[in-house]
């Protein structure tokens, strides 16, 4: 305890001291010697027909960009199946060629669905990872299908953890399929990315995933256990014709008209739904863009997955509306993922109720080699039942690009309340600042932030600060992490769900500040079976405090994994969770009585499995027993998918939870269950209908969509949702139809 006690007066007052002892711990990079490898473009000012078929004269002597390196299932050897790629540009687009050679012949290449925006992991695919400014820290990639399935995604936080396909941009890809290789042609207009026009080269890199053969490679290595859209393993592509072209201005519009009615059969009311809205897209330069939006509408966003919440706080829903997931990663990965001073889902939505957004605005992009900006405001709409003023959300940030691949960010953000636009007394500000350091072989990361809140009621000890640290190799992954967030730190545009303690018997939240502590350790081992592509074992420990030092909770988790080459995966779980309970918890709904104040010791197993997805036919299941606080608790979980290629997809889910608390503390069990189908009758058309009832928030939905691609990026939807308690009592539906039309100006 007393040494407890001295890290809270020298590590946690001199946050700078830490940093400096990870500093120096991470400075010794052990990067690849490895010569990196040169594609390079060939300027043309004929005509390229994108069709797939790779007959012009042009592909016949650009040099090729070929001996692509293994990245699975080891990463080391010959491909069985050979690819070559070609890179060429003229005054308007960046064009790609590809041929994907097959060792055997294939009948059926292996893909979900016609959907676009596919998963490169499952799915056979080439996809290209561009760093058009060489920071190996953002970035852009392209991608295609045997089928001609498109996706498109930025590359945040050197693209360590794959690509974000939420960007949408117009390009044009085709494919044709023979039984010994497939090709590819891509049309990628410079206007719709952005790029250094007078660097002489790129950052670039290729990769295949051949699911016939189970391999992924790469034209530059990148070794197993790293994602292949790792920007740190990047190479160059040159551009020796001579400079880039001069950045086209783009300017999109994207009006859209709804029209539909909406039931409220609580309320007994019925509702016609007519609105006319609009997004713009405006480059101000090569580099920085300017986003606009009027009474946007997510109608067609699709809906949350419903989750059994075990614990005592909320969870975060993953964010899927367009506005905010374009360049996401300057707002939304500021702080970290339980300290999050910026969260978008409190924009337009409270309590599970929408709130009309009037109008937004959002400059984002770089100003320079060095700086990146994002500034961002939002201003929604009062709502008499769920008792909300009209609020203003403004977010600003700017980033500093250090070393090779670190920065610094320093931001503020605001949500201010008003009435008939004249500002309230009731408003909350944040002003923070992030610093992460990421090693040139991308092996080490570490990040540290301090923020501080400031609200119309004078709040003490209102600032949290964190310092982390991670290493990551072939062989080992190592994560230290430590954390202290101030009871009066309310981040009202952000998520901090441990900061509020709910008190369930006499209904009231207290906030409390804390400390975090944690660290993790893996080891992967390659030896073993030939089937088993890696195993090893993982243990991690995180501990909670009060401002006393007392334990508030303390968490152990052990697991085992092993990782088939045939992609199937088989985890055991162990957990033990020592946790003292400072308000009464009420954790399974129900009229039983909350769970009292006091120490709770519970431990349990779990194990689970994942087939192969690149199966027609794959599944999960997961099965848990153990000990929960004073009570018991066992449970299953299970996913079955099918898929008639690439036309259908149909999933079927299932999750049970019993929880068997003594005498008045009550017992339940609670279910979970999801029926998901998706018709992909053609790449312009497809149909998804996702039903689920879930026991725990009492609701059963039905939500169906139809979309038509009738135009690159305009689409027409037709959208169905149904909502009903757990007696199938009718609690609301509605019915829209939305034309949204992508206009290049």
């Amino acid at each position: 305890m007393l040494l407890v006690r001295r890290m809270r007066t020298i590590g946690y007052k001199n946050l700078n001291f830490v940093l400096l002892v990870l500093l120096c711990l991470v400075f010794k990079d052990s990067v690849k010697g490895e010569k990196m490898k040169r594609a390079q473009a060939t300027y043309t000012t004929k005509t390229v027909e994108v069709d797939g078929w790779l007959d012009e004269e042009l592909w016949k002597f650009a040099p090729a960009a070929k001996n692509f390196q293994m990245n699975y299932p080891v990463d080391e050897g010959e491909v069985s199946g050979s690819t070559e790629v070609w890179v060429a540009y003229d005054d308007e687009n960046l064009y790609i060629a590809a041929k994907c050679f097959n060792a055997s012949p294939v009948e059926n290449y292996v893909v979900q669905s016609l959907k676009r925006d596919f998963s490169f992991p499952v799915n056979d695919a080439f996809a290209v990872f561009l760093d058009p400014y060489n920071d190996q820290y953002n970035g852009f990639s392209f991608g295609v299908s045997p089928y001609g399935v498109q996706r498109e995604g930025l590359l945040v936080e050197g693209g360590r953890f794959g690509v974000t396909t939420s960007w949408d941009q117009a390009y044009y890809a085709e494919t044709r399929r023979s039984a010994d290789f497939w090709t590819l042609e891509m049309a990628i207009p410079f206007k719709s990315f952005r790029y250094d026009m007078n660097a002489d080269s790129w950052g670039i890199n290729f990769a295949r995933n051949n699911l016939h053969a189970n391999e992924q490679s790469t034209w530059s290595y990148v070794p197993k256990g790293y994602n292949v859209a790792n920007m740190a393993f990047n190479g160059k592509l040159d551009f020796p014709d001579g400079k880039l072209p001069k950045a086209i201005p783009n300017i999109v519009a994207i009006p859209y008209f709804t029209i539909g009615f909406g039931d409220d059969y609580v309320a007994d009311t019925r509702e016609s739904l007519m609105n006319v809205g609009g997004d713009a897209k405006i480059a101000l330069t090569s580099a920085l863009n300017l986003d606009l939006t009027v009474n946007p509408d997510f109608s067609q966003v699709e809906i949350d997955r419903q989750v059994t919440n075990l614990t005592r706080f909320s969870i975060a829903l993953p964010e899927r509306r367009q506005f905010f997931l374009e360049n996401s990663d300057l707002f939304a990965t500021l702080g970290r993922s339980d300290v999050r001073p910026f969260f978008s889902r409190r924009i337009g939505l409270a309590s599970g109720r929408i709130i009309p957004i009037l109008y937004g605005a959002r400059l984002s992009g770089k100003l320079n080699e060095n700086w990146r900006l994002g500034l961002m405001n939002l201003h929604t709409g009062d709502s008499e039942e769920a008792g909300i003023d009209a609020q203003n959300y403004s977010v600003a940030v700017l980033q500093r690009k250090l070393f090779s691949r670190s920065s610094f960010s320093f931001y503020g953000m605001t949500r201010s309340a008003f009435e008939d636009f004249d500002r309230l007394d009731d408003f909350n500000h944040i002003l923070g600042g992030d610093f992460i350091f990421r090693s040139a072989d991308g092996k080490v990361n570490v990040k540290t932030f301090i923020q501080s809140a400031f609200r119309d009621e004078d709040e003490e000890d209102n600032s949290t600060y964190s310092a982390e640290a991670g290493y990551v190799s072939r062989k080992w992954e190592f994560s230290a992490d430590g954390l202290y967030v101030g009871e009066g730190f309310r981040a009202e545009t952000g998520f901090v769900p441990r900061l509020a303690n709910f008190d369930a018997l006499i209904g009231s939240t207290f906030y409390e500040s804390y400390y975090e502590f944690g660290a993790s350790a893996r080891r992967w081992l390659y030896n073993g079976p030939a089937a088993i592509f890696r195993h090893g074992p993982q243990i991690s420990w995180t501990n909670f405090y009060d401002t006393d030092f007392f334990n508030v909770q303390g968490i152990l988790n052990a697991r085992y994994t092993i990782a088939l080459k045939s992609r199937a995966t088989f985890n055991i779980n162990y957990r033990f969770n020592d946790e003292n309970l400072k308000y009464y918890t009420a954790l399974i709904g129900g009229s039983f009585e909350p769970l009292p104040i006091g120490n709770y010791k519970y431990q349990f197993f779990s194990a689970d499995y994942i087939s192969d997805r690149r199966k027609r036919l794959w599944y999960s299941a997961s099965v848990n027993a153990g000990e929960f606080y004073n009570g018991n608790r066992n449970g299953f979980q299970a996913e079955l998918n099918y898929r008639i290629q690439p036309v259908t997809q149909l999933a079927l889910n299932f999750r049970t939870d019993n929880i068997q608390f003594p005498n008045q503390y009550g017992s339940r069990r609670l279910y979970l269950i999801g029926a998901d189908a998706g018709f992909s009758f053609t790449r312009d058309v497809n149909w998804t209908t996702f039903i689920q009832y879930n026991t725990q928030s009492d609701n059963f939905n039905i939500n169906s969509r139809m979309q038509y691609r009738f135009r690159p990026m305009s689409d027409l939807f037709l959208v169905y949702t149904d909502n009903y308690d757990g007696n199938f009592e009718g609690k609301s539906r509605a019915l829209i139809l939305k034309l949204q039309w992508w206009l290049g100006l």
